[in-house]
């Protein structure tokens, strides 16, 4: 799955390239960009949902870019992929917001985004409720276990006092490596 989203990854990119306006030949290497990246072919092989997200968000993009009104439903997946999905609604959101007030269309702009809003809220909105139901949280436990205050110093002490007699072996093998 992930490598597939890495190709529609690959895909979109040289499609919104195209909404952009940019030529045929821009389109290919906007798409070459992420294909010829280590680091995205490497998470796209990884087995983790990064490619699926970028996936989503990039078609988002395009939605948006396109002036279509799926762009909500896309994001509702990014959401559902990642926490910070809903976080980056709120950034297209507003650039949307933003961008057709500043072209004149005021009440046009309220509407859309009114409409935006409620479809992104009726579609995440219930996961989020049943999250805070279920789980007591509104965001997955990864979250509170990578984003505690000092949890890398809480880690470590663990790691520690659980492996303290391998960490002192280790060490003094470091010592005597660099001694010599």
């Amino acid at each position: 799955v992930e490598l597939a989203a890495g190709l529609v990854c690959v895909l979109l990119t040289a499609r919104l390239a195209r909404a952009w306006g940019i030529g045929s030949e821009g389109q290919g290497w906007a798409a070459l960009f992420p294909a010829a990246s280590p680091a995205f072919v490497f998470w796209a092989g990884s087995g983790m949902e990064t490619s699926c997200f970028a996936a989503a968000l990039l078609g988002a993009v395009l939605l948006l870019r396109t002036r279509r009104a799926w762009y909500p439903v896309a994001m509702v997946a990014a959401s559902l992929l990642r926490p910070e999905g809903p976080y980056l609604f709120v950034v297209l959101w507003a650039w949307r917001l933003g961008t057709d007030i500043a072209s004149g269309e005021r009440r046009t702009a309220i509407r859309l985004a009114v409409r935006d809003g409620a479809v992104f809220t009726a579609l995440f909105g219930p996961y989020l409720l049943w999250r805070w139901v279920h789980y007591g949280s509104w965001v997955p436990n990864s979250v509170h276990a990578k984003f505690q205050l000092f949890s890398g110093v809480q880690f470590l002490l663990f790691d520690c006092a659980q492996y303290f007699a391998v960490h002192i072996i280790a060490a003094i093998m470091v010592a005597s490596v660099t001694a010599l």
